[in-house]
């Protein structure tokens, strides 16, 4: 069985996933689908569904808020990183893989052609959790570790 992990192990695990995090925001701005012509990213998509209203229900709005969140609460979890509060970090980074996958599953769900920044999303989305719960794992193993 392997030790805890050091102090440089920690630093690299906590600039992976704050690079995740920062290119899992970052894939909210490609184009995630096309409807004739027109190539749409995934706010212009929630933009259009709400004008549509094709999102009705509490669901639907807490989930268009917690999307426009989204960069908001990566920008919280690197902060947290980046502090040394590791648990709060990973805590935060999950719920950004999980909105990240969530969106790709209910853009899926519609009848628009996929271009590739939803691709890209569900990569980032699977590996960002990988990492939080890596690292959720390790941080608690870690902290209740015996001296």
């Amino acid at each position: 069985m392997t030790g805890p992990p050091t102090a440089a192990a920690w630093r690299g695990f906590d600039g992976v996933l704050a690079g995740l995090l920062v290119v899992g925001v970052g894939t909210m701005f490609l184009p995630w689908a096309s409807s004739g012509q027109t190539s749409r990213n995934s706010i212009e998509l929630m933009r259009s569904a709400d004008r549509l209203d094709l999102l009705d229900g509490w669901m639907a709005s807490v989930g268009l808020g917690v999307w426009l969140a989204m960069p908001f609460v990566a920008a919280a979890a690197v902060v947290a990183l980046t502090l040394g509060h590791r648990l709060l970090g990973t805590a935060l980074g999950a719920v950004v893989a999980v909105t990240l996958v969530a969106g790709v599953w209910a853009v899926k769900a519609a009848p628009l052609r996929a271009d590739g920044g939803m691709t890209v999303a569900l990569i980032v989305g699977v590996l960002t959790m990988a990492f939080t719960l890596g690292g959720y794992f390790y941080a608690t193993r870690d902290s209740t570790s015996d001296p």
